[in-house]
């Protein structure tokens, strides 16, 4: 069988090794249409799915291309398998049109006539018209989506032995379309698939469909993979917290995130939540993470929402940081800020600094300023760094100004190493390669 190798980080981030599995990980207790008994009838159209594209109407979709799926098992405005099927002759003609027409529009309609007329006894003939195709490609992605859909575990099979990476996107449809049958399948393959990469492969199918159908059924089997201590399941909520931001909103994502484990999983995913918040409404977002001040998860969030604001607005941001109470949230935000601002207006970020009294504010200030003017004027960031009134907060600050400096004028920084004052250690640090010029 073919080695999978990773593809986008839409559907994958890790590489699939040896699928060994083959078809003894069929199952056989959990039939396709277990919860479908109408769907025999018409199996020729692939309606064995239909009833769980209806019980999947509780989410909203929200895959990676612009045509992915909805609750009600449509690409676009066309619901997979719903046409006519398809003759072979008829794929080819539609394949071939999809293949050849420059026209984005044409492409597309050839596309989602092929998507109308699948059944789950053309599919394998369909697949080989755009097996050709990236596997980063929409058009690829959604075929095995639909297949998904309508061929359930046949359709994830097939995947075994083919040279590109389909076997998540294939999952993925099926699990949107009937989350149970799909989780016991994955279930079911337990530890024998311990040992082949594919696990995380095919889990993060799973977590897409899951998603696609119910985000909150999705969190549920997340939580318990982390529960189960899956090491590979934590970044699998950023799928999950994609689909939420995508279908409710950042207000509604924000209150869903705070039901999660405290921890850092929650950590992560509320800073994640605050840049989409931040954008779409700065003052609310700086409301939500004021209520958050002095809280575990609150130091990110409020250094996410302060960062970001101030690509926008920096007065209103450092404004709002400055009223918060004392942080490590805080002095990231400020840092963050004031790195934003320099590079927007420096002299504007730079007389506010000036103005303001010394503290651990305003030495974070300095720090995000001299950072960002590092990179333009190296000699006048040293001179602020210098500026920073706390010895310690100044030895970071000069560090990590002297690191810019040292990656982008290597002598010059040198001869300003020779009578900076930092210690030895402090000067290896500055000196330490950046992990990109290794």
């Amino acid at each position: 069988m073919e080695k999978k190798h990773l593809i986008s980080a839409g559907w994958l981030v890790l590489p699939l090794a040896t699928f060994a599995l083959g078809w003894g990980l069929k199952p056989t207790a959990v039939p396709l249409t277990q919860n479908d008994p109408g769907a025999q009838s018409n199996s020729h159209r692939g309606s064995n799915a239909r009833g769980a594209e209806s019980r999947a109407s509780e989410g909203r979709s929200g895959g990676e291309s612009g045509s992915a799926p909805d609750q009600t098992g449509r690409l676009g405005t066309t619901e997979v398998g719903s046409g006519k099927p398809l003759s072979t002759a008829q794929i080819k003609m539609l394949g071939q049109e999809f293949r050849s027409t420059l026209d984005p529009i044409k492409r597309r309609a050839a596309f989602l006539k092929l998507l109308a007329g699948i059944t789950i006894e053309n599919a394998r003939t369909m697949r080989e018209e755009i097996s050709d195709l990236d596997h980063n490609d929409p058009a690829f992605r959604d075929f095995h989506y639909a297949w998904g859909k309508i061929g359930g575990v046949d359709a994830i099979m097939h995947g075994a032995d083919t040279k590109k990476p389909d076997m998540g996107a294939t999952l993925a449809g099926w699990a949107s379309a009937d989350p149970q049958a799909a989780k016991a399948w994955f279930d079911s393959l337990g530890d024998q698939s311990e040992g082949f990469a594919n696990r995380s492969y095919l889990m993060n199918g799973m977590v897409q469909g899951l998603a696609d159908s119910n985000p909150r059924s999705a969190t549920e089997f997340v939580l318990g993979l982390v529960a189960a201590g899956d090491r590979e399941a934590g970044h699998l909520m950023g799928i999950v917290t994609g689909k939420i931001l995508q279908s409710e909103g950042p207000e509604a994502a924000a209150a869903w995130a705070a039901t999660l484990p405290e921890g850092e999983m929650r950590n992560a995913t509320m800073g994640n939540i605050a840049q989409d918040f931040v954008g779409a409404d700065p003052e609310a977002a700086a409301q939500w993470a004021s209520q958050l001040s002095g809280q575990p998860e609150g130091n990110r969030v409020i250094d996410q929402v302060g960062g970001r604001w101030a690509r926008r607005d920096p007065a209103a941001a450092v404004a709002w940081l400055e009223s918060l109470p004392s942080s490590s949230g805080q002095a990231r935000g400020m840092d963050s800020a004031f790195s934003s601002w320099a590079g927007r207006n420096p002299e504007e970020a730079g007389n506010y600094i000036n103005a303001m009294t010394p503290s651990p504010r305003r030495d974070s200030a300095i720090s995000g300023y001299a950072s960002r003017m590092a990179y333009e004027n190296p000699t006048m960031a040293i001179a602020w760094a210098e500026s920073v009134s706390d010895p310690n907060a100044r030895q970071e600050a000069l560090i990590r100004t002297g690191q810019i400096y040292y990656r982008h004028r290597r002598e010059d920084a040198q001869q300003w190493l020779a009578s900076s004052g930092l210690t030895q250690e402090a000067q290896n640090r500055v000196t330490r390669r950046h992990p990109k010029e290794r």
